[in-house]
């Protein structure tokens, strides 16, 4: 009331935007031991646009971008601000598979029976938990077993290549 016994009434409404929400696209692994080929992807929505993006990481790394790229193994970090400067969090983890480790089994070296001749033998084995399976194996002959029987004297190698797409040679 004023001074004069009038009385206003008046309302109003307060506006509450949607949270903040992040919604990972992709994740993309490293693919093989030591390489910097993580990717993620997110999108964001709710809150009031535009939003800012930012991520650091392992190394220094810090980006604005949506989806980032070359990333090394570590945790991924990303905040989230919309224009009246709510924010959202979270982090996302790159692994790597564990290195592609080869061994040539002694007890299957046998030596070529007589000179010129390719009947030598040996066995590559993939040890466990190393690179990812299945694995494809390539000989210098062109055998493309993990056995090979058919060896000439002097050094030989294999290439064995994981799931992945990931070589490691070994003679």
């Amino acid at each position: 009331k004023d001074i004069y016994g009038c009385t206003i009434d008046s309302s109003f409404v307060i506006n509450e935007y949607d949270s903040l929400f992040i919604y990972l696209d992709s994740i993309q692994n490293i693919s093989c031991y030591g390489d910097t080929n993580g990717m993620i992807s997110i999108t964001s929505f709710g809150g009031s646009q535009p939003h800012t993006y930012l991520w650091t990481g392992p190394n220094g790394f810090i980006s604005s971008a949506t989806s980032i790229m070359d990333l090394h193994i570590g945790t991924y970090s990303l905040i989230i601000t919309d224009i009246n400067l709510c924010q959202i969090t979270d982090s996302f983890e790159i692994t790597q598979p564990s290195p592609l480790q080869l061994n040539i089994i002694s007890s299957s070296v046998q030596n070529v029976v007589c000179n010129g001749e390719n009947n030598g033998r040996a066995e590559v084995e993939v040890l466990s938990n190393s690179g990812t399976a299945p694995y494809e194996f390539l000989w210098s002959n062109g055998v493309t077993n993990a056995i090979n029987t058919s060896l000439s004297a002097g050094i030989s190698t294999c290439t064995v290549t994981d799931f992945n797409g990931c070589q490691e040679v070994i003679s």
